[in-house]
């Protein structure tokens, strides 16, 4: 990817500075001080925006978080203020990319970036669960990622390594199996599941069920689109 632009968007200077200082080396940086600015990337066609890191202080707190992801340019991640977990789920299901809780012990903004950038989602891993169950309850589509090109054929050429046991698995957790119905259908222990899971996480360069479901939705084709709702939390 060839210099990313990030939009910053926070009406705090002091919080605007530390984040483009942190990220100038690397990236193309655009600057928002609230909310109608960042919508106003959007409207530019000359300029591709790659990821909005956006102050959760600038968000209403009854604003709908399922058109959030739709209101700024790129890829989303909120930088909020212990917004409550159930709050962050609804944000990811809805699209979003990420949030981490901006405080003294926030990791480098440098590595939430790259890591979205690169197509993970960065938020507590306790909470994929959660997440999965609110896109079956609402039938939501996994993630509206804003792939590029390059990376699309990235994950096309990872998906390569997977031998034709491992895509099975890896196709079947997509469309909701869980460790005990893919070891029943495939006639395999629930151990060789795991084991294959396993695989195919490193392989694919992802950490779990909710990742892989993910990054088979983003390189998948439109007629999946209504499929890649069904996936399931593990059941057993």
């Amino acid at each position: 990817m060839d210099n990313p632009i990030i939009l910053l968007a926070s009406e705090n200077a002091n919080i605007l500075r530390a984040w483009s200082c942190s990220l100038t080396d690397d990236y193309t940086i655009e600057v928002a001080l609230n909310l109608e600015e960042s919508r106003s990337f959007l409207e530019n066609p000359d300029l591709h925006i790659d990821l909005s890191v956006i102050d959760g202080d600038l968000i209403p707190d009854d604003h709908p978080l399922t058109t959030l992801s739709d209101q700024v340019p790129g890829k989303l991640v909120i930088m909020g203020r212990q917004w409550p977990e159930e709050k962050q789920v609804q944000l990811i299901a809805a699209g979003a990319s990420g949030y981490q809780v901006y405080d003294e012990n926030t990791p480098s903004l440098t590595l939430i970036v790259n890591r979205v950038l690169e197509g993970e989602v960065w938020i507590q891993r306790h909470l994929i669960p959660k997440i999965i169950k609110t896109l079956i309850a609402n039938k939501i589509d996994p993630q509206r990622l804003h792939d590029d090109d390059e990376i699309t054929a990235k994950k096309k050429e990872l998906l390569k390594s997977l031998t034709p046991r491992e895509m099975q698995v890896a196709d079947m957790v997509f469309h909701g199996g869980s460790t005990k119905k893919i070891a029943a259908t495939l006639f395999i222990t629930e151990r060789t599941v795991k084991a294959h899971l396993s695989a195919i996480f490193r392989k694919l360069e992802v950490p779990d069920r909710i990742h892989l479901a993910i990054y088979l939705r983003s390189i998948s084709g439109a007629k999946e689109e209504d499929e890649a709702s069904s996936v399931k939390t593990e059941t057993g």
